[in-house]
């Protein structure tokens, strides 16, 4: 997936998604894991705009440094409003 230091050396930039959120298949995929998150406070729900603009989407444990879940969303499939959130920020924290 991505290395965790690449997640610590970028600014994060935090964004809420809500029941009407337009970002419907990022914000399913981290409700499907709410679990996981919930009752965990080192648990971060992030999406890294990698290089080749394929989106990396994960569950990432601030304490080990690794993620414990996560996916690769390619390019092509990547919706234009979430290109614009990682506008100026690699890495966005989903709360």
């Amino acid at each position: 997936m991505i290395n965790a230091l690449a997640l610590v050396s970028f600014a994060l930039t935090t964004f809420t998604f809500t029941d009407d959120s337009p970002h419907v298949g990022v914000v399913d995929w981290f409700r499907q894991r709410e679990s996981l998150v919930t009752f965990d406070p080192d648990l971060l729900c992030v999406t890294v705009l990698n290089e080749d603009r394929s989106l990396a989407q994960g569950i990432f444990n601030t304490t080990t440094g690794n993620f414990v879940d996560g996916r690769t969303v390619p390019a092509a499939r990547v919706p234009p409003d979430i290109r614009e959130i990682h506008r100026d920020n690699v890495v966005v924290v989903w709360q």
